[in-house]
């Protein structure tokens, strides 16, 4: 397909979300619903789609009409971060799971007299399916399963990454991943290394989870993660996170894994930036000093650098 007529339908494709983000700002969240969703799946995979075919065959010289294309798509995309940077707090609060298993009560009227949380245990094995590739390539996640993606992040992403390539004229060496790509990085760290940081912040510096889920949600297994920091612990939590990431060697795979666990926190990364490194300044306590310094023991025979 020419080149410019894939311009021209990325920029229309992210032009319809921009839009679409706006109606659910102006109804405070009131427009997000399945059909909401399934456009942003389409739309997600559209993106991601005709961009990667733009990446493997890099304009050398662009035409006065691509100028112009790209300027647009530029436009946009800029506009789509910064309504994302604004109203993020009323994107993160969307209830993903329960439009999910709604979504399936609807589908299957057998299931719709129990309660979202006993379905939730039904659907555990669809949901969980040990092998990523399976479950991306499932029934139940056509279907269903993609509900719980936050697409409002995904697109976020992409098109910073987008505005990138474009600022650097094509020549930035990472390819862009969808969040099924990166999927596969998973997991980042061992059961060993979970259960020491388990034992030591589990309903101290977390709120109480089971292991097993403790250890999924470090490990970004599970796409409704109900992992969270205790509002008093914020800069030690993120001492341990800071940790976490030194165990990752590559740098790409470290700076996703930081972003999408702190997206999933609900935590902005500037915030995470600020203050990490709060317990092991000089204005810390005895206490932050002591608390450093057990985390670091933990963490030594994993930590990459």
């Amino acid at each position: 397909m020419d080149k410019d007529v894939v311009q021209s339908m990325l920029h229309y494709i992210l032009d319809d979300i921009k839009n679409y983000w706006i109606k659910e700002i102006n109804t405070e969240g009131s427009n997000f619903n399945f059909d909401s969703q399934d456009v942003f799946r389409i739309a997600y995979e559209e993106c991601i789609t005709k961009w990667k075919l733009i990446e493997e065959y890099p304009p050398e010289v662009l035409s006065d009409e691509r100028v112009g294309i790209l300027q647009d798509i530029k436009k946009t995309a800029t506009e789509i971060v910064g309504l994302y940077e604004k109203h993020k707090n009323l994107f993160r609060q969307y209830n993903r799971e329960d439009l999910m298993l709604n979504t399936y009560k609807a589908k299957n009227p057998n299931y719709g007299t129990i309660t979202n949380k006993e379905l939730k245990t039904i659907l555990g094995y669809e949901m969980e399916i040990p092998s990523r590739d399976k479950y991306y390539k499932s029934t139940f996640y056509n279907q269903f399963g993609f509900i719980l993606n936050d697409y409002h992040f995904e697109i976020n992403v992409f098109c910073k990454y987008l505005l990138l390539e474009i600022k650097n004229n094509f020549k930035e060496t990472e390819k862009y991943k969808t969040l099924i790509e990166n999927s596969d990085l998973a997991p980042y760290f061992s059961m060993g290394l979970v259960y020491e940081a388990y034992k030591f912040s589990n309903g101290i510096l977390f709120e109480s989870l089971s292991e097993l889920d403790f250890y999924k949600s470090i490990n970004l297994l599970q796409i409704d993660s109900h992992l969270n920091i205790v509002k008093s612990e914020i800069k030690r939590a993120y001492y341990v996170l800071h940790n976490f990431s030194n165990c990752i060697e590559n740098k790409e795979v470290r700076n996703y894994w930081i972003s999408t666990i702190l997206h999933r926190l609900k935590k902005d990364e500037s915030n995470y930036f600020s203050k990490y490194r709060t317990v092991v300044s000089e204005n810390a306590t005895k206490d932050d000093t002591r608390f450093a310094r057990d985390v670091d023991q933990i963490f030594k025979p994993y930590r990459i650098n």
